[in-house]
């Protein structure tokens, strides 16, 4: 049977691969936002902006148990669970709120003495 045949049509579900031991920020789960424009596959022409978003989980990450795996505002980053929590952070400062930019995080890396050039990770074909 296929996943999709499973899953309940009226139901809002997230399916996704958890990660155990997630890397944080301030103690929050995050994800990264990136925005790719394919332009053309033959021949590949990709464009990639700039900047992107930093998402964070609105409540401080504890190990998945029973007590709090159901704590979606916990182990997600999705911005529609998140907009709703209380501890939604607005802020629009440097390094600050519950949506950053990329590269006002990567700033904050590298002042924390962290290698953000993102150019290592680049491949040589780009």
């Amino acid at each position: 049977m296929c996943i999709r045949d499973r899953l309940r049509t009226s139901s809002n579900d997230v399916v996704q691969q958890y990660i155990a031991d997630p890397l944080l920020i301030d103690g929050f789960k995050f994800d990264l936002r990136i925005y790719v424009l394919v332009a053309s596959v033959d021949p590949l022409e990709i464009h990639l902006f700039g900047d992107g978003l930093v998402r964070l989980a609105t409540k401080p990450y504890a190990s998945p148990n029973q007590d709090n795996i159901k704590h979606t505002k916990m182990h997600l980053t999705n911005f529609a669970i998140n907009k709703k929590s209380k501890n939604f952070d607005k802020s629009s400062a440097e390094g600050a709120g519950s949506k950053r930019s990329i590269c006002s995080w990567l700033r904050s890396l590298d002042t924390e003495g962290y290698n953000s050039d993102v150019n290592q990770f680049m491949p040589t074909w780009l």
